[in-house]
């Protein structure tokens, strides 16, 4: 019976000892690569990170597609460019400026 349906702590002692064939290595290399709650401050910077890249990613796209409409003047387009850009200060692109505007 697994250590979790004992409602027994798992970790890299209790396992060991609750069955001799795992080997320690395997067990240490996936505490290692476990991400843990003491991380989560790290964690949420990547999750953050990645969204603003995703969202400059996307405003690229459709400043893409502005650029392409005819008919469109030059300062037409820099504008409608800045305002898709924008959407991604709301990250964060200025450092903590988007932490104090983002949705909690």
């Amino acid at each position: 019976m697994s250590l979790i349906a004992q409602q027994k702590p798992a970790d890299l002692v209790t396992i060991t000892s609750a069955d001799p064939s795992i080997e320690m290595a395997y067990l240490n290399q996936i505490i290692v690569n476990t991400p843990s709650a003491a991380n989560i401050g790290h964690y949420a910077e990547t999750v953050r990170e990645k969204a603003l890249m995703r969202s400059v990613l996307a405003a690229t796209s459709r400043i893409q597609e502005i650029v392409h409409e005819r008919g469109r003047k030059a300062a037409e387009i820099l504008d409608a460019a800045q305002s898709e850009l924008s959407v991604s200060e709301s990250f964060g692109i200025h450092g903590d400026a988007g932490r104090r505007n983002a949705p909690r």
